[in-house]
């Protein structure tokens, strides 16, 4: 279960003073959820998906992971009870050039003490499904976007993580290679797992998301399942409750 509560953080800034990228975010997801992220350029998705991974400090706030407690100092031994179960894909997520793919999962699934027979099967299970065996064995300098979003979110999931945030898994990728990657996140789908999926395509979130976050200017606006968002907005699809978002000032 993962349960945040009133998270926020607010940076300093030389000319304008501060800067208030979260504010006062709360919901919760249990065992299976997948919830999408969705809000335009500066609404505090990233912010929000560093703080969950606790590699940003939050300056307000509280979340507990499945019973650990984040620690809003920065207590390490604290934070890396939750971080131990958390797997995450930032948008500026890069891979060693002179690292194949296979040796690149590998090395994270060590650092995750795996077993390593468990590591090898896990290696050869995501081979398959996301039909890497053409280029896995071959340095990540020389692979295309979509090949290196593959290894990096296998990369994220290889020590079978609790809650797994994918910040903007597809951008960059060609048509082929975003349903390829989108049908290997649904299948990695499963009763135990949480995801966070932050997205700028409606269609991912309606596909693969079961209940959606909706931040504006730092400000979690609306939350539920797309229908209770779409009524509570009183728009009839997100395309319209974001082009209300954009010309309206009421948040």
């Amino acid at each position: 279960m993962l349960i945040v509560k009133g998270l926020s953080r607010t940076f300093g800034d030389a000319r304008t003073g501060e800067v208030h990228a979260l504010k006062n975010a709360s919901f919760e997801l249990a065992p299976g959820d997948t919830a999408g992220l969705l809000g335009m350029n500066g609404a505090g998705k990233s912010t929000l998906l560093r703080i969950l991974a606790t590699t940003l400090k939050a300056s307000e706030g509280s979340l507990s992971l499945n019973g650990s407690q984040y620690n809003i100092e920065g207590d390490e031994q604290a934070n890396e009870k939750i971080r131990n179960h958390v797997g995450f894909l930032s948008g500026s997520t890069g891979l060693y050039k002179r690292m194949t793919g296979r040796e690149t999962l590998e090395f994270f699934g060590r650092m995750c003490s795996m077993d390593e027979g468990d590591l090898q099967n896990q290696i050869n299970d995501f081979v398959e499904r996301l039909e890497m065996a053409d280029f896995v064995d071959r340095y990540t300098d020389k692979y295309s976007t979509g090949q290196k979003q593959k290894v990096n979110i296998c990369r994220a999931l290889i020590h079978g993580p609790d809650l797994l945030i994918l910040d903007e898994a597809t951008t960059g990728l060609d048509p082929v290679a975003r349903l390829q990657v989108t049908d290997f996140i649904k299948k990695m789908r499963s009763p135990q797992r949480m995801m966070m999926y932050s997205t700028h395509y409606f269609d991912e979130a309606e596909n693969l998301c079961d209940k959606l976050l909706v931040l504006h200017k730092g400000l979690l606006v609306y939350s539920g399942c797309k229908d209770e968002v779409l009524e509570q907005a009183q728009c009839n699809s997100l395309t319209k409750l974001f082009a209300s978002l954009a010309n309206h000032s009421k948040f």
